[in-house]
């Protein structure tokens, strides 16, 4: 038996399509829903994350992040790679929804 790789798409089910638009709030919930994972996979404390929504007059979602004080070298990484890539993949789901989002990491 040959033994290869994991990939995601082994775990991942496709039987339910992934584009289930309701309302305009469950549309925003997929980018805050992603944020939330995404800071809770590179920080320490979990408890500490808090992230506040602002919807502009234009129809864009602004996402405020605020994390532990520990946490926050972790979540804007070396150089800001880490808070670049964060704010490009939350930009990627608002988009796929048919929206602007845009992330803010802020010290508490």
């Amino acid at each position: 038996m040959s033994s290869r790789p994991r990939r995601l798409s082994d775990s991942v089910s496709t039987t339910e399509p992934l584009d289930h638009k309701e309302t305009e709030e469950t549309e925003e919930e997929l980018a805050v829903s992603v944020l939330r994972y995404l800071a809770s996979q590179v920080v320490d404390d979990v408890n500490a994350i808090t992230i506040k929504r602002e919807t502009t007059d234009d129809g864009k979602l602004h996402l405020t992040l605020q994390v532990a004080d520990e946490d926050m070298g972790k979540v804007i990484g070396r150089k800001g790679r880490v808070a670049y890539s964060i704010r490009t993949i939350v930009r990627a789901a608002g988009a796929r929804e048919g929206f602007d989002a845009s992330v803010e990491i802020v010290e508490r």
